[in-house]
């Protein structure tokens, strides 16, 4: 298979053409045709070719910087994966994978990111889950203690208002939670562009006592068990405080709608903080999948414990030899670490790159992982206890 980026409007037409039959929609091929060559070529969109020039499959990659303990650094979003149905099985999306993995490596992407039809297939390419997205359901009105206690001033937004104050709240909520993207202007514009009188999309600012702004929340009209609900799309607060705050306004709407939608951090536990936990249900679903890119990058990046200590690591990547390594890493109550490569064969643990993305992430500590059996620690293990702990997490950005 040749792999390159798609580039010509014959190209693009047919990678169009491929998407179409795969996730069973439908378009006017010679309407789409005219797009194409009146607009700006797109950029990302990857094809493989077989040996007669067909393209077999395509995908899109889609850029990103996200948060990584503490760290603004290179993602890479993977969308519209497709193939032809007469060319799979025949290694024609393997070929752009290892293709555009291979380059982004090269350029400095630490980590790519994706959305599964299915799980199983992609972790053929190396990745994982790396995200539970976490859904609470519960009567608007089981919030009425935060009303009481709450002293914001609610504004509803409108599409022309400045976007600074939700920018600021975002880049808050989320500082300490990996996984979150670092949102471009097109991504913000997509959510605060809806109009409240005509979409139906109803966003608020709220301003504290001092007239700061400290927390928003973006929700659309929904329904649970034959009532109205709030379905909230999108939200951030800058401290508890203001998260406190903001479920006493969602509160405030009880009459209205008598049920909520939330999806919450894997770090902020609602249902501990109800007064009536039965009133809240809880859903848990995997949402999203990640792989790793440069494994000595990440070690270099990551936030360890404040103490002195040292480790070495070996991680093995089938799909991608060339992410494989073994690593001394060394760090010090003062922050400063060491990370080199390490030329061993006893190691004091050993992991396949995708453990590996899920323990850096923070998806799951060193405990939570015991039950793979491509996880070996061999000493030192209360010590990468401590290195490999849970972290908070917020990946909601669909792409």
């Amino acid at each position: 298979m040749i792999v390159r980026e798609l580039q010509s409007d014959a190209d693009l037409l047919a990678a169009q053409k491929i998407g179409v039959l795969a996730f069973n929609t439908s378009c006017d091929m010679e309407e789409t045709a005219k797009n194409i060559a009146a607009n700006a070529k797109p950029q990302g969109i990857y094809g493989a070719f077989d040996e007669s020039g067909r393209l077999c499959a395509k995908l899109k990659h889609c850029p990103y910087n996200m948060i990584f303990d503490g760290h603004r650094v290179k993602m890479s979003g993977v969308a519209g994966v497709a193939s032809l149905v007469e060319a799979r099985g025949k290694g024609a999306v393997r070929a752009i994978f290892r293709h555009l993995l291979l380059q982004q490596r090269q350029d400095g992407w630490l980590f790519s990111t994706l959305y599964p039809f299915a799980n199983s297939y992609y972790r053929q390419f190396g990745y994982d889950v790396c995200n539970f997205n976490e859904v609470y359901t519960l009567p608007t009105k089981a919030l009425a203690a935060y009303a009481k206690s709450s002293r914001c001033e609610a504004t509803l937004g409108l599409p022309d208002d400045d976007r600074t104050p939700y920018e600021l709240i975002f880049a808050e909520f989320t500082r300490g939670r990996n996984l979150s993207v670092c949102r471009t202007d097109d991504m913000w514009s997509r959510r605060l562009s809806p109009d409240p009188f005509k979409d139906k999309v109803y966003r608020y600012l709220l301003r504290d006592a001092q007239q700061c702004p400290v927390a928003y929340v973006i929700f659309t009209p929904g329904s649970v068990d034959g009532s109205r609900s709030i379905k909230v799309t999108d939200y951030a607060f800058v401290d508890a405080g203001a998260g406190r705050d903001l479920l006493g306004f969602l509160a405030t709407l009880s009459a209205q709608y008598p049920k909520l939608e939330i999806s919450l951090p894997t770090d902020i536990d609602l249902a501990v903080a109800l007064p009536e936990a039965y009133d809240c249900q809880k859903s848990c679903r995997a949402c999203g999948q990640g792989r790793v890119l440069d494994v000595q990058a990440v070690l270099e990046l990551m936030r360890y414990p404040a103490e002195n200590g040292s480790f070495s690591i070996a991680v093995d990547d089938v799909f991608l030899p060339e992410v494989s390594g073994t690593f001394r890493v060394a760090f010090q109550a003062d922050g400063s670490r060491a990370v080199e490569p390490y030329a061993t064969a006893t190691v004091d643990m050993r992991c396949s790159q995708e453990c590996f993305t899920q323990l850096c992430l923070g998806f799951c500590d060193l405990a939570g992982a015991a039950l793979r059996t491509d996880l070996a620690v061999n000493a030192k293990h209360d010590l990468l206890q401590r290195v490999f702990a849970r972290k908070p997490r917020f990946f909601t950005e669909r792409f």
